[in-house]
């Protein structure tokens, strides 16, 4: 269901009209949890100046402008068009929250939402336990927090960096877009430690406790940036007593930037998960032309312009919901790396791992 609603909304995903009118939600942002049948996802209500516009991070719906179609009794309906049917909000002030129902085609649900970022706190009540000892490392960007999980007894042991993958990714492997968490790093971790070995895993830049100093550091953090961060992440580790050797644990876009920060010289050996064999362009590319082949065409020039520093967006739901405005400082440095030429050229024992069912990756030459 989640998969079929991502898809339909990624490829026939047309925005509402403006109309500036009076609303009965007070100004500023609202987020939630929306549960439509089965699946839940994260939703984003913005109320500025009678403008309203929607978020829904996990299908790459950012700031569509919606229709009010009536208010009444204290009530707001709110609709979307969206591919042959439309999305529509029930919605009333509950004083504190914003309380109604949800429905799209034949399916219906409720959904509550919350003044500011509700994601980051529902996160951080869903997230797992974390035993093991809390981390902080002072960066150039801002402070990176951490877990480092490490068996008792016999020391010192091996221990491995955990990288984790694209998108809003914190220590646990869960992503701030998406309301169900996987908990895949967290797991990994358990695992290693029962096996002997220590593991540090930590929230990215920007995500969860891990936060940027200022704008500006958050607007110019580039790829590499972020090897910085997990090489001094690997200094932090190297200088503990209680370890011994220290390798890497890369997934998906993490992968790369273990790869290249397994040019440290206290990098014992690396690991890739599901990483990407060829650049995150084509990789990109590939992924919107099964969608919709217009909107590939347009991703194409887009990259195209990212390289060369000019940065516009192209009025299309689905190229501009992949790259929103901020996001290209990372994502051209991030297209100057070819995974499958660095992982020739590193020296240390590697493995590479690959599943036969991911649903982004197609095994021949990805």
């Amino acid at each position: 269901m989640a998969r079929f609603l991502c898809l339909l909304l990624l490829s026939s995903l047309c925005l509402g009209c403006q109309a500036k009118q009076p609303t009965v939600l007070p100004q500023g942002y609202w987020e939630g949890v929306a549960s439509l049948d089965s699946t839940r996802f994260f939703i984003g209500l913005e109320s500025n100046d009678g403008l309203l516009s929607i978020d829904i991070p996990e299908m790459m719906i950012r700031g569509a402008e919606t229709q009010i179609k009536s208010q009444k009794h204290g009530q707001l309906l709110l609709t979307l068009p969206v591919g042959p049917s439309e999305l529509r909000l029930l919605l009333h002030d509950e004083g504190g929250s914003l309380s109604g129902k949800i429905a799209y085609d034949t399916k219906t649900g409720t959904t509550t939402l919350y003044p500011g970022a509700y994601r980051k706190t529902y996160r951080m009540k869903t997230r797992p336990p974390r035993e093991g000892e809390k981390i902080i490392v002072k960066t150039p960007y801002g402070k990176v927090y951490g877990t480092l999980l490490i068996p008792q007894g016999k020391q010192p042991v091996d221990a491995v960096l955990l990288v984790a993958g694209s998108g809003p990714t914190d220590r646990d492997g869960n992503s701030e877009l998406i309301v169900e968490n996987n908990d895949m790093l967290w797991h990994l971790a358990q695992e290693l430690h029962k096996a002997g070995i220590a593991s540090l895993r930590y929230d990215k830049m920007g995500v969860g406790e891990s936060s940027f100093e200022d704008n500006s550091n958050e607007q110019n953090f580039s790829f590499e940036d972020s090897v910085h961060v997990a090489r001094m992440l690997v200094s932090s580790m190297h200088a503990d007593s209680r370890i011994r050797s220290i390798g890497i644990i890369g997934h998906s876009e993490g992968s790369l930037t273990g790869l290249l920060a397994a040019g440290d010289p206290h990098v014992d050996f690396f690991i890739s998960l599901a990483g990407n064999g060829d650049p995150i362009a084509s990789q990109l590319t590939k992924q919107v032309r099964g969608i919709d082949r217009d909107a590939a065409l347009l991703l194409e020039k887009r990259l195209d312009q990212i390289q060369m520093s000019h940065y516009e967006i192209t009025g299309n739901a689905i190229v501009d919901s992949l790259i929103p405005p901020g996001s290209e400082v990372y994502l051209g440095s991030w297209m100057k790396f070819d995974p499958n030429a660095l992982l020739r050229t590193i020296s240390v024992p590697t493995l590479v791992v690959k599943g036969d069912r991911d649903e982004r990756l197609v095994a021949e030459g990805d």
